[in-house]
């Protein structure tokens, strides 16, 4: 798989069919990818929770050569151990030189106000930068990753049809490969995100052990409603491994 091309924000499928959903008329929208950057990072600010992914968990969920990815839309609106973790990618090994390999990955869940549907997003970490952060969509309303995707580039192709993204052109040819790559993408990353919501696994504190990750929830306060703020990032794995001992804590 190539890098990550420099290609206009209309050519990532992540969030066109959201800017066409907002104004009509296309110099009032943002860039599209602005709109998946700001969405997962306002999202995981709730808990501020980044995710390892251990290698006796991850490769239960390898997917066989050439075989479409299913998609489990209940685990993955339901199980997310947290509302937006981050997960990172393992260092690149020495035999993929020249192959798109991310630093790690945002996942969230949201609805899509063009559609109504159901959508798993993830926000690919290229780089550690703003501008190296691309929202990838996987629309849960349908069977498998592969059909998402065919799914996914019919709506964008009739936003960009109807006029509704600015600088794009139907017949651009890196429209079509702009989905292919998306797919690529989250088949490449797919056993990261289906081990973070298998039942067999567990959260628990990359430190220590003992502690369990849980979602940050909102809370009265008088006539309103607010969210806790976290006061620093956490650090967490998810595990096949035995469950761990409790321990004692500083207080």
């Amino acid at each position: 798989m190539a890098p990550w091309p420099d290609w206009p924000d209309w050519c990532w499928l992540p969030m066109a069919a959201v800017a066409g959903a907002g104004p009509r008329r296309p110099q009032d929208s943002p860039r599209p990818d602005d709109i998946g950057r700001l969405a997962a990072l306002a999202t995981w600010w709730l808990d501020r929770a980044v995710i390892e992914i251990d290698e006796d968990l991850a490769v239960r969920h390898l997917p066989a050569v050439g075989q479409d990815i299913r998609i489990d839309r209940e685990r993955l609106l339901a199980g997310l151990p947290a509302w937006c973790p981050y997960v990172p990618l393992p260092e690149r090994p020495e035999t993929t030189t020249g192959v798109y390999w991310p630093r790690g990955f945002f996942a969230h869940t949201e609805w899509d106000a063009a559609t109504g549907g159901a959508e798993l997003r993830l926000l690919m970490d290229t780089d550690g930068t703003w501008e190296g952060l691309h929202a990838v969509p996987v629309h849960l309303d349908q069977p498998t990753v592969r059909w998402s995707f065919q799914a996914a580039a019919r709506v964008m192709t009739a936003n960009v049809a109807a006029g509704l993204v600015e600088g794009a052109r139907a017949d651009d040819p890196r429209l079509a490969a702009s989905v292919e790559m998306a797919g690529l993408v989250v088949a490449q990353v797919w056993p990261l995100v289906s081990a973070l919501v298998d039942p067999a696994g567990r959260v628990i504190g990359r430190d220590r052990p003992g502690e369990v990750l849980e979602r940050a929830r909102a809370q009265p306060r008088g006539t309103r409603i607010v969210w806790p703020q976290r006061s620093r990032t956490s650090f967490w794995r998810a595990t096949a491994g035995p469950a761990p001992r409790p321990v004692l804590r500083s207080v």
